[in-house]
């Protein structure tokens, strides 16, 4: 059973590999750390597709329970580091700090010094099982465990902040791009935690965690492909850098401005009263700096003023002017499909307005609209 899984996560392993190496359609805008983050994706499968070669050709765990934990931990804990790092490389467009970088280099040094100086001070064999190198090799599980906790939280921090710039950025809600980059690193973490308790365990336990742990890999491997394929990688490097920008330009100004005296907050509201009296929150597609250069402001001074909002930020705050729009329209014209709602508010499609109308009012515009004939009636 174990060489049949062995042998089919090498050939899964290779077909990840190629998947990520091959070049990609031409049509996709390929960013540079989208393109690095292949790279390291590529390399930790291969690691992977090798360990698991050596494990079906060589068979450690017949030599005994060491060996075997000691081969696995010597290839996932590089392969987890460059997985963690490709994911976080991404969400940071390349902006690593070099702390993140040495943790899962540190890592592995420790690792292979601890077992290595354990066996020559202690005098044990290296590969023997030896009660001397069980516990060293429980500790160096626990060290993996450690440093896919500390790559989840920086991964997990990342996300909440590439959603922000997302939401404030452009006039849809887009929570769903990240969806798959947030359970990754869930998956990431929920099959490192277990190794500590799993590396000594019996071959059907060993089997089972490999199927999860495969599992796990072919999400992420596929979930990113299916990113970049779509576009999304595009489109979050934009929020990103646009954020960037908002931030250099305030920054360039003084403190009082950025916190907005009490003038600068009657001239935005002001400006956006405008903007709403000539239509512009039922534009279709619209972002941030649109609406910004429509009101003739600066980009920070209008996130600032959103700040004071109760929905604060840009696509939720737009989420909420159109769904008022489309609760007026529809008790003006009862009639009207929710395309033609749609189209009017600014929705970019009548499934996403079915959707947010939904998750904002707590019905569907159908029953809403019911709701508004039967009052009209009782009345």
């Amino acid at each position: 059973m174990m060489g049949l899984i062995q042998f089919l996560a090498v050939i899964l392993m290779l077909l990840l590999t190629l998947t990520l190496v091959l070049p990609m359609p031409r049509k996709i805008v390929e960013t540079k750390a989208v393109r690095r983050t292949r790279y390291m994706l590529a390399i930790g499968t291969s690691l992977i597709g090798i360990q698991f070669l050596l494990q079906y050709v060589w068979r450690p765990r017949d030599y005994g329970i060491i060996p075997g934990v000691l081969h696995n931990l010597v290839f996932f804990i590089p392969a987890a580091y460059l997985f963690n790092m490709a994911i976080l490389y991404m969400e940071r467009q390349g902006r690593i700090k070099r702390h993140e970088w040495l943790v899962g280099i540190d890592t592995l040094i420790i690792t292979i010094a601890t077992v290595l100086g354990v066996s020559f001070f202690a005098d044990v064999p290296l590969l023997g099982d030896s009660e001397e190198m069980h516990w060293v090799l429980i500790f160096c599980s626990v060290l993996f465990a450690t440093m896919q906790i500390f790559y989840f939280y920086s991964q997990y921090k990342e996300i909440q902040k590439i959603r922000r710039s997302l939401n404030d950025f452009y006039d849809y809600e887009a929570d769903d791009m990240l969806l798959w980059m947030e359970v990754a690193v869930l998956l990431m973490a929920g099959v490192a935690l277990p190794v500590p308790a799993v590396i000594f365990g019996p071959i059907w336990l060993i089997g089972t965690y490999s199927i999860i742990f495969f599992a796990c890999v072919y999400y992420l491997i596929f979930s990113f492909a299916c990113f970049v394929v779509s576009n999304d990688a595009r489109k979050v490097f934009v929020a990103e850098i646009n954020d960037e920008n908002a931030g250099d330009d305030a920054d360039e100004k003084t403190e009082q401005e950025v916190v907005m005296s009490p003038a600068d907050y009657r001239r935005v509201e002001n400006a956006v009263a405008r903007w709403m009296n000539e239509g512009g929150h039922l534009q279709s597609g619209i972002t941030i700096q649109t609406a910004a250069s429509e009101m003739k402001l600066p980009r920070y001074q209008l996130s600032a003023w959103l700040k004071t909002t109760e929905q604060e930020l840009f696509s939720p705050w737009l989420t909420y002017l159109r769904v008022e729009e489309a609760k007026k329209q529809m008790k003006l014209h009862p009639e009207w499909s929710n395309d033609i709602i749609a189209e009017h508010c600014g929705f970019a499609s009548r499934s996403y307005f079915q959707t947010v109308f939904r998750k904002n009012t707590g019905m569907t515009p159908m029953q809403f609209v019911e709701e508004q004939v039967g009052d009209m009636s009782s009345n």
